[in-house]
């Protein structure tokens, strides 16, 4: 046996009342009408008889009742009568007793109405129920009503690992929206990759929409880890999809990191070559992004399910005026806001591409990082390296075919420029005086000449190289003009989209938003936008961008 929780000497007043009545009314009722016949004449006597038998029944029953034969719940260790039983007293304008398991609560019924769906049709359907003051409720067991009820009068839901199915179940049962949201609060806190597939499985059981979102969204915020453990084997191809589609959902903004890690012409912090920006079209204007861990970076950059990949060197001072290259990488997730750093490149490469690719990033050629500067005697990287993400690898995949490629004229000196499209990546090699583009296949480990660019005369300087659809975009110029040159791989074809004179230079790669490819301007530091569908340019606004070229533009989904 043990001490009764819900009742004690100097209970509950209402709690007494309806014990008396139920329990002694077939004793107390015969006596009170014997004597009352004896003492009709005598309305003092029967009174004092009265009083002296409740005072008696009262300290009886407390005394009865402080056993109780119940065995006990188990699930929380607060069972004793202290401090519990002094939060049973009625300090709540108690006006309901609920009875679970035999065991009663004490609450209130426009708190209940208002914390539970499930209680207030009951209190306002005019049902029998509506005006009894002791209800009894299936279905849930008294350990779980009890951190339930202290819930719903201002107390923290007390959830652990053990009770969150039971709480989830109730809650849902009771339609009480502050005990789901108190577990999607733990949740929060105690989710993790290995248990996340189970919590979603629960929520589902039950329906519970707020729970399956915050599931959704822990998966969504850490993607990766999540897709290297064995709870991703669980998910559905539909739940798969949709957690993809997820983890690349909301408002795209354009976002640049310097190159070189320099910020020419400008008084700024040295810290400030570590900043990424994003634009606000909103509001006109640049915002801090991230930082990355490390300074004075030259890097290249892409994204792969919304998780931006900063890869190259940096030089950290080990001298008055000499500096040490060092290769490295790093991953930004902006779902949370946070660096990883990932396995650095195999070569010791600067001013390369880097293409992502179903799922993998391909960094081709570019120049020994060592090097000061690109000229016609700096010494080319033939060959693509392959990084895994999952496995946090990089590999050797193949050469390039034109060893003795030429250092093609771009501001941001990245060689050779490649873009993904479809399945393969598309490569340009400037050769003996000619551009010509070359096709690379991963899955065949395939090489194909395709043709030579039909302007190479025109564009002496080359940009950038962008995929939209079925098209190939090449952005590019001279002294006199800039031009958009269009790539149709499906049927050869070659356009020659833009010509606009007396632009200013372009300061680095483009990146694409929807159907509308954003490049900066070295001159006036503005942001320009080619629209591929009326084939026209403008100004993305007056802000100025934080910092001068060269610049590595990107596209990221925020909020």
């Amino acid at each position: 046996m043990k001490l009764s929780r819900f009742l004690c000497f100097g209970g509950s007043n209402l709690i007494l009342r309806e014990r008396l009545r139920r329990y002694l009314g077939p004793i107390i009722d015969p006596v009170r009408d014997k004597v009352t016949r004896a003492c009709q004449t005598t309305v003092t006597v029967t009174m004092e008889v009265l009083l002296w038998t409740y005072a008696y029944t009262h300290a009886l029953l407390s005394i009865l009742l402080v056993w109780d034969v119940t065995p006990a719940i188990t699930g929380r260790k607060a069972y004793a009568p202290s401090p519990l039983d002094q939060r049973r007293k009625p300090q709540r304008n108690s006006d309901v007793v609920i009875l679970v398991d035999e065991y009663e609560f004490e609450s209130n019924k426009a708190v209940l109405s208002e914390k539970s769906e499930y209680f207030r049709a009951m209190f306002e359907s005019g049902m029998k129920e509506s005006t009894e003051k002791i209800l009894t409720l299936h279905g849930v067991p008294a350990a779980i009503f009890d951190i339930i009820i202290d819930c719903v009068h201002g107390s923290p839901l007390a959830v652990t690992d053990e009770n969150l199915a039971d709480l989830v179940a109730a809650a849902s049962f009771l339609q009480m929206p502050c005990v789901i949201t108190g577990c999607v609060f733990f949740l929060r806190a105690n989710m993790d990759v290995d248990n996340c597939t189970d919590v979603l499985a629960l929520a589902e059981t039950y329906g519970v929409q707020e729970i399956i979102e915050e599931v959704y969204n822990f998966m969504r915020d850490n993607y990766i880890d999540f897709c290297k453990s064995e709870s991703y084997q669980v998910l559905s191809p539909e739940k798969r999809e949709h957690l993809k589609t997820l983890r690349n959902s909301g408002k795209q903004y354009i976002g640049i990191i310097s190159k070189e890690g320099a910020m020419r012409g400008l008084q700024v912090d040295a810290d400030d070559v570590k900043k990424l920006h994003y634009y606000d079209e909103e509001r006109d204007k640049w915002k801090l992004l991230a930082t990355l861990p490390v300074s004075r970076w030259n890097c290249s950059v892409a994204v792969i399910e919304n998780y931006l990949y900063v890869v190259g060197g940096f030089k950290p001072r080990t001298g008055d005026s000499c500096f040490q290259y060092l290769p490295g990488a790093y991953r930004y997730n902006p779902c949370r806001n946070s660096w990883e750093e990932i396995r650095a490149m195999r070569k010791r490469r600067r001013h390369f591409s880097l293409v992502p690719l179903e799922g993998a990033l391909y960094a081709i050629g570019g120049w020994w990082l060592d090097a000061f500067a690109p000229d016609a005697r700096s010494r080319m990287f033939d060959s693509i390296e392959k990084y895994d993400p999952d496995a946090d690898r990089w590999s050797i995949v193949t050469t390039l075919p034109l060893p003795r490629y030429r250092v093609h004229m771009t501001l941001t000196h990245d060689n050779p420029l490649a873009v993904a499209f479809n399945s393969s990546i598309f490569i340009l090699l400037a050769y003996r005086g000619i551009i010509v583009m070359h096709q690379y296949t991963p899955s065949t480990d395939n090489w194909r000449e395709v043709c030579e660019v039909p302007f190479h005369n025109d564009l002496y300087t080359v940009y950038t190289m962008l995929s939209l659809d079925d098209v190939i975009y090449i952005i590019g110029g001279n002294f006199d003009e800039n031009l958009v040159v269009s790539y149709r791989p499906d049927t050869d074809e070659w356009t020659k989209l833009s010509s606009v004179t007396r632009v200013a230079y372009f300061n680095g790669s483009a990146t694409l938003r929807g159907r509308k490819i954003y490049i900066g301007t070295a001159e006036d530091q503005t942001l320009q936008v080619y629209d591929v569908d009326t084939n026209t340019w403008q100004s993305a606004g007056g802000a100025t961008m934080p910092f001068l070229g060269p610049l590595v533009a990107f596209t990221l989904s925020l909020g």
